[in-house]
């Protein structure tokens, strides 16, 4: 559907280098990455709204790059809504239908249909300014919809939304998209719409395509350092490979030495992501076997979660496990020493100097 080839711009303090992306028809892809990395120019080069400087952007196979953005098939949806103050709610959500063929009654269908869909029926003669933040969005994403883009942009569309709201329109979008076909591209900070809706999400940062994948690749394979800590997973370090054999290594940490499926030759340094939810408390008496990581610590810090207990330990290696609620209470008590077993298929391993990430 979007092909982006090399692409560079430069817009205010954002910019855009170098940047290559493939977006499959009928796909929902996120583009992720912290804020000033450049995402929302992304949308705004698809759209239409900037001329690239370097590369090209194709979309259906097709070279836009010098196409107007009336031309594209594309409807774009900003953070900040843009709706037109003067016009009620229903008049925006029919603005773009006006410039179709349509006859009235078909425009009054779309409309009507949309306002049933996004609950927005009782708003239909109001003007956005008295409209929550949480209304506008809805009343944008009609508006976007109403035209029938084969190419749906959004940035950041649900916000705005209180969680129920948002839930139900997570689920809504999710039905629309498959109802038409759409191809929807979307900026976001949530980890949780990703993995709700993404099939696939690039990961951005200083205006270059880091790493690109499924979400489960970029939240428990990352590619850098950067995109792990982006990601936030609790436990990054940097160390020195001290062994390699047989396809597993050994890892020194400040002394701590973690043991992790890799080859790579000793001597080598490179940096270990182990995600929270992987590290287990071991029960007494149990010994660790050759393919586990075994490190004792301190209980120092318990912070309840909805889904668990967040432990941070301390030790010549601190770390934070993410542990289930049933985990026994005893086990879990303020300045208790444990002992933490882990995985070597847990743990992440990325080389410092080399190209390719194991």
């Amino acid at each position: 559907m979007i092909t982006i080839e090399h692409l560079s711009l430069d817009v205010g303090p954002a910019g855009i280098r170098d940047l290559s992306l493939v977006i499959k028809p009928k796909t929902w892809a996120f583009i992720i990455g912290p804020s000033g990395a450049g995402k929302t120019l992304i949308l705004e080069a698809i759209a239409g709204l900037h001329t690239p400087e370097k590369g090209r952007i194709l979309i259906r196979n097709t070279d836009v790059s010098g196409l107007s953005p009336e031309k594209r098939g594309i409807a774009l949806v900003y953070q900040d809504y843009s709706l037109f103050p003067h016009m009620t709610v229903a008049e925006n959500i029919a603005f773009g239908l006006k410039q179709g063929n349509k006859s009235s009654e078909e425009r009054e269908e779309i409309v009507s249909d949309l306002l049933n869909r996004f609950r927005l029926l009782r708003f239909r003669d109001r003007y956005p300014g008295t409209l929550s933040g949480g209304e506008q969005q809805r009343v944008a994403l009609a508006r976007a919809l109403a035209v029938q883009p084969e190419l749906l942009l959004l940035d950041e569309p649900f916000a705005a939304l209180d969680p129920q709201i948002r839930e139900e329109h997570i689920l809504l979008m999710q039905q629309i998209r498959r109802e038409r076909g759409l191809t929807i591209v979307q900026v976001s900070h949530s980890r949780e719409e990703a993995f709700a809706l993404a099939d696939q999400v690039a990961v951005i940062m200083e205006g270059r395509l880091v790493q690109a994948g499924t979400c489960e690749e970029i939240f428990f394979q990352p590619a850098t350092p950067e995109v792990a800590r982006f990601a936030r997973i609790e436990n990054i370090f940097s160390g020195t490979v001290s062994w390699s054999g047989d396809g597993m290594i050994a890892v020194d940490v400040n002394g701590t030495s973690f043991r992790a499926l890799a080859e790579i030759p000793a001597g080598r340094p490179v940096t270990l992501c182990i995600r929270g939810r992987d590290l287990q408390i071991a029960r007494d008496g149990v010994t660790p076997g050759p393919y586990q990581t075994c490190v004792t610590g301190l209980i120092s810090e318990l912070t309840p979660m909805e889904f668990g207990i967040r432990a941070e330990m301390s030790g010549p290696c601190p770390l934070v496990a993410i542990l289930p609620r049933e985990v026994p209470a005893q086990s879990l008590q303020r300045g208790r020493m444990v002992t933490i077993l882990i995985d070597a298929a847990a743990v992440r391993v990325i080389p410092s100097d080399l190209k390719e990430t194991v």
